[in-house]
């Protein structure tokens, strides 16, 4: 039985899924996801403790994935948003609550990224 904790990483780009596989899969189970309604669908199946939210994609934003987001899906599950495209104010007031952490494409400092990542797996 694996232990590891589950990361689920939503992002359109298969480059940025081979980043993470490379970065995280010795620690962690990763689930990945190219929409963001399949996001949806794998996070209330799964209850990742973390998610990697890409802000631009094509089915819906970031900010439309928070919305679509209950109250219950949050309880075990915290959310870090990536993106090269976003900033803060692009986020409706009420999901801006919703933001772990902000990790801008490209990623620059990846020891940093992979210490905050452990932070946040870990919190719960």
């Amino acid at each position: 039985m694996n232990t590891q904790p589950k990361i689920l990483i939503i992002d359109d780009e298969f480059i940025i899924h081979k980043l993470f596989i490379n970065l995280l899969s010795t620690d962690y189970t990763l689930l990945f996801a190219s929409s963001g309604a399949q996001g949806l669908q794998i996070l209330r199946k799964e209850n990742p403790p973390l998610v990697l939210l890409d802000y631009k994609m094509k089915d819906m934003n970031g900010d439309e994935f928070l919305s679509a987001l209950h109250p219950v899906d949050l309880i075990h599950t915290r959310i870090a948003m990536i993106s090269g495209h976003f900033r803060k104010e692009d986020l409706r007031q009420e999901n801006k609550g919703k933001i772990a952490h902000f990790f801008s494409k490209p990623f620059l400092e990846l020891q940093k990224m992979l210490d905050i990542i452990s932070k946040l797996v870990h919190k719960h």
